[in-house]
């Protein structure tokens, strides 16, 4: 295993907290990316999301976070300055956790509470199982974990765009529904405070931005009978 630091401080302008420590280390040929945030105890790993997603992923926790404890993050094998082996085996489950391991050495991180979001409870897991030691707690948020045998991926995709006279369970999971029922799979209909649904865009439009102007504001016209929403997805704009 190889230690690389690099200069802090000099990535993008946007950030609310710059790290205070980064740099690479090197594990079976592969270079992964860390930054550490904070000091105090506990340390807190926040763990890759998924292959797709890097670091950055974490930036509205990391300032509030960083204000009370030790944080450390790394970006995920195959995403963001990390390298990209080109061998499938090089991102099984197993090479996260291990990747995990490689950086609280790097950072002298004895222990840690892990963590994640999505996949990255898989990798909290196999982490925590290999080396229980190491951990002070875990944290899972919308764990995507299969305890079972999982289906062939080509076949995941073909059920996934299949067309189907019905749906129910998980067969809701395919695009097709998604698309003829998206206001209910994305939770996209609004409602007034008087308890009836709002019809329009714009007036989904409206209640985001009601709710966004700052929270006194929001309040009156949730009061007043404005609709208010949290989110709104429409496949028509895709």
């Amino acid at each position: 295993m190889t230690t690389m630091p690099t200069t802090a401080g000099l990535a993008e302008q946007t950030r609310a907290r710059y790290p205070d420590d980064e740099g690479y280390v090197e594990r079976d040929g592969v270079s992964v990316f860390y930054e550490v945030y904070g000091e105090g105890e506990p340390t807190i790993l926040l763990l890759p999301t998924w292959s797709i997603m890097h670091s950055r992923c974490w930036k509205m926790q990391i300032p509030y976070l960083a204000r009370h404890f030790r944080v450390l993050t790394f970006d995920g094998r195959g995403n963001g300055k990390s390298d990209r082996p080109a061998e499938p085996a090089a991102y099984v489950e197993q090479e996260y956790a291990d990747d995990a391991v490689a950086v609280l050495d790097a950072t002298g991180t004895e222990r840690a509470v892990l963590v994640s979001l999505s996949r990255g409870a898989e990798r909290s897991l196999l982490l925590g199982a290999g080396h229980p030691e190491r951990i002070d707690g875990m944290v899972f948020i919308a764990p995507a974990l299969p305890m079972a045998p999982a289906m062939p991926r080509a076949r995941a995709a073909q059920e996934f765009d299949e067309r189907r006279e019905a749906h129910s369970g998980w067969e809701k999971w395919n695009r097709h529904y998604w698309l003829e029922h998206w206001r209910s799979c994305f939770g996209s209909e609004s409602k007034r405070a008087d308890g009836s649904a709002t019809d329009t865009c714009w007036e989904r439009e409206r209640a985001v931005r009601a709710c966004a102007h700052d929270r006194n504001r929001g309040r009156k016209r949730a009061q007043t009978g404005a609709p208010v929403e949290r989110l709104l997805i429409d496949p028509s704009l895709a």
